[in-house]
This record gives structure tokens, C-alpha cells and sequence, in this order.
């Protein structure tokens, strides 16, 4: 079992909540640090999980904390497109790379939205990465799909209440590099 000392030695810059709710997680199911091709890459699944991005890159992000309403158009295309595969997955069972390779995707997309009505605010604030072509979703692209959806970015009927508790204004980890 790896602990926050151990991902704090190869990231010092990374704020603890990003990697206790983001990496730690990975790190126990698939080993830390990650493995690396010859060009400094990650391989196997931490290929994904970091976007591509090297340590080193990653350790040139600067990290701050952000108290802001977040659009959809705020985020790159690709990341966009994320949000709204997982929407169409868990809302109306479309069968896309999100629904067929996550098993609990509805469930989790659904117990997102059940605590944004309840609370009002995220369960942990998502890292994003800011890029010229707009956010990338670091971690939380869950909770932003639910949000988004709830507040109303697709044209689909909700399945419940309207977002009247939940605060336009979330908590983020926005980093830049």
C-alpha cells in the first residue's frame, strides 16, 4: 500500500486533496511511480490516467484553488465530448467507450447528482489543467457531467429536482503549466 508521502516524493507541487482523491488510488491498483517508456511517457493504464503527461510535466504544474462557476464551454472539445458521453451513458443507457468500459458509470453519475441536490456542492473539488484550447478534466469528470447536466447544459429532462440548493459557485484545483 502506497501512502500521500510517497506521491508527495515524486509531485511536491500536487495540492494533498488532488492526490489523495485523484492518484493515491491508482497508485495502489496499479503501482507508483508508473512505469516509463524510453521518452519519459507513462505506460500501461497510467498512460491514460495522466493524459500522457510525463512526471517532469507534471511536475511543472502550479497549482490554486478556485471558488468559480464552471460552463461546459469552458472546456476543451475533447473534454466536452467526455462529459457528454458520460451523460448520454448514464441517462439514457447509450452505449459509447464511457458506458461500456466503466460498469458503475450510472451509479456514480447518479450518486453525484443525489449529493450536488442534497449538499449543494461537490463531494471533492475537480483538478483541472488550463489549456489554450480550454480546461482539461484532470479528475472529476463524473461530478462535472451531473453538474452539468443538472444545471440544465443538455437538452435532456432531468430525472429529479431542479439544482435549486447547489451553488453555481464550486471549489476547483485548477492547475496551469
Amino acid at each position: 500500500m502506497f501512502a500521500l508521502s510517497d506521491l508527495k516524493e515524486t509531485l511536491p507541487n500536487f495540492p494533498d486533496e488532488v492526490l489523495e482523491g485523484w492518484l493515491l488510488p491508482y497508485a495502489n491498483s496499479e503501482g507508483w511511480p508508473p512505469a516509463q517508456d524510453t521518452n519519459a511517457t507513462p505506460e500501461g493504464r497510467w498512460k491514460y490516467l495522466l493524459s500522457g503527461r510525463t512526471l517532469s510535466q507534471l511536475r511543472g504544474i502550479e497549482w490554486r484553488e478556485e471558488n468559480r462557476h464552471l460552463s461546459i464551454h469552458e472546456l476543451s472539445k475533447s473534454h466536452q465530448s467526455i462529459c457528454v458521453d458520460i451523460v448520454l451513458g448514464a441517462v439514457q443507457d447509450q452505449i459509447n467507450l464511457y458506458s461500456s468500459s466503466i460498469k458503475d458509470l450510472k451509479q456514480r453519475f447518479h450518486n453525484i447528482l443525489a449529493y450536488l441536490r442534497q449538499h449543494g456542492t461537490f463531494p471533492a473539488a475537480p483538478a483541472l489543467l488550463a489549456s489554450p484550447d480550454g480546461f482539461h478534466v484532470l479528475d472529476g469528470n463524473h461530478r462535472l457531467s451531473a453538474y452539468f447536466y443538472a444545471y440544465g447544459y443538455f437538452n435532456l429532462p432531468t430525472d429529479g429536482p431542479a439544482m435549486d440548493k447547489a451553488a453555481s459557485t464550486q471549489r476547483f484545483w485548477v492547475g496551469s503549466i
